[in-house]
């Protein structure tokens, strides 16, 4: 499946990566993968789902991700 925001689900997927390795020997640092988030988020058209927006200005990438593969609906919340 092929999402509308394939840069910014690589980006959270790679995040989430990030900390999952924070439980191990070598942890990444996750700074440098939040301000590719403000990045990614920041350069979305204002034509982007409100909510999209909303999550990523939050910080609630979980449920970003979550949205962005459909796992949300916008209209069901």
């Amino acid at each position: 499946m092929t999402t509308k925001f394939p840069e910014l689900e690589s980006a959270l997927e790679a995040y989430f990566m990030a900390i999952a390795s924070q439980k191990s020997a070598n942890p990444t640092s996750l700074m440098p993968h939040i301000l590719k988030l403000d990045e990614l988020g920041a350069k979305l058209h204002s034509s982007a789902p409100p909510m999209l927006q909303h999550y990523l200005e939050r910080k609630s990438y979980e449920k970003a991700l979550k949205f962005i593969r459909g796992e949300i609906d916008e209209h069901s919340l």
